[in-house]
């Protein structure tokens, strides 16, 4: 039966059209297989720097003892296993030494509860309504750092936003986190997407390192050993003295940093249909997580309405 189906072609310069889109759909594919291959760098690179620069050690392990439960103040046994015990001990046996997350100037921010008998009047959208708040949720971000996709909602109250630079985590499940790089003003998080926001100046490369180094704990399963209750689990605040981040040099920061966020100008002003794709994948060649994410959105956009002027019989117009 799926063979029956009518599938629409462009009635209007069909043979551009359909390489338009063509082009736009190989673009999209190359920005997202691309944004893994960063996710993946940044996590080899925090691993090799860790690996690379131990202290002369051996890790050794022994069972807890009464004095070490009684200081982490909890039974979970997680905390006291080979495999979590070996995982944190690369970074407490880095030379360049660490810090807990509580002492990285970092300002925590609870997200706000946006429980209708709070708001009084709360409309949810899928798509963009003047006035409306958009909202990034845990359950959007994914684990390259980037939103899945936007969501709003429209309240007359006044809800505080987030700001450029600030890191977001999942505190319930997910465990995800991003940095908001975005200069939309109207954004907001709810209850179960936290902000640790810096208090330094100029140092997103310090920021988007360490939201890169929660990453990487949570991928490699450490931090499902310090979460605790049902549903995917639970990191509190309460325990972000315990989450160890090393102190890595300037340089190796800003490395990290460059393959998520490497601001540059997508020059679509300049694109032709004979030269969309040199000049689309020189703009890849350098750009971060965030960029390719962002003009990879742009083109779904475009090939998503490309798409539905043919079926509607309309026109497709060629534009970048």
């Amino acid at each position: 039966m799926f063979l029956d189906c009518k599938i629409p072609l462009p009635n209007t310069n069909p043979e551009r059209t359909i390489i338009y889109i063509s082009i736009l759909t190989r673009a999209i594919v190359n920005k997202e297989k691309l944004i893994r291959q960063r996710h993946a760098e940044i996590l080899q690179q925090i691993e090799k720097e860790l690996n690379e620069n131990q202290k002369p050690n051996q890790f050794g392990y022994q069972l807890p003892k009464l004095n070490e439960v009684k200081e982490v103040g909890r039974l979970d046994a997680s905390l006291y296993k080979v495999f979590f015990k070996k995982g944190l001990y690369s970074v407490l046996n880095y030379k360049n030494g660490y810090s807990p997350l509580t002492h990285q100037h970092l300002k925590l921010i609870p997200g706000p509860s946006l429980e209708l008998k709070l708001l009084g009047t709360r409309i949810d959208s899928d798509h963009y309504i003047k006035g409306f708040y958009r909202l990034i949720t845990p359950k959007q971000i994914t684990n390259y750092g980037i939103v899945r996709n936007d969501e709003y909602i429209g309240t007359p109250a006044k809800i505080a936003t987030v700001q450029f630079g600030d890191i977001l985590f999942g505190e319930s499940g997910t465990g995800r986190t991003m940095v908001f790089l975005d200069d939309d003003q109207n954004t907001i998080n709810n209850a179960h997407a936290h902000i640790l926001r810096s208090v330094l100046d100029n140092d997103l490369h310090r920021v988007i390192t360490i939201r890169s180094i929660l990453q990487y704990y949570k991928e490699s399963g450490l931090t499902d050993c310090m979460t605790v209750g049902g549903s995917g689990g639970h990191l509190s605040p309460s325990y972000f003295d315990r989450i160890m981040i090393p102190n890595f040099p300037e340089t190796k920061q800003r490395e990290i940093a460059t393959l998520y966020h490497n601001p540059q100008e997508y020059a679509t002003v300049s694109f032709t249909l004979e030269n969309f794709m040199e000049k689309d994948n020189e703009f890849n060649s350098t750009a971060g997580i965030y960029e390719l994410d962002k003009t990879a959105k742009h083109l779904k956009r475009l090939l998503n309405k490309a798409i539905d002027d043919i079926v509607n019989d309309r026109n497709v117009e060629i534009e970048f």
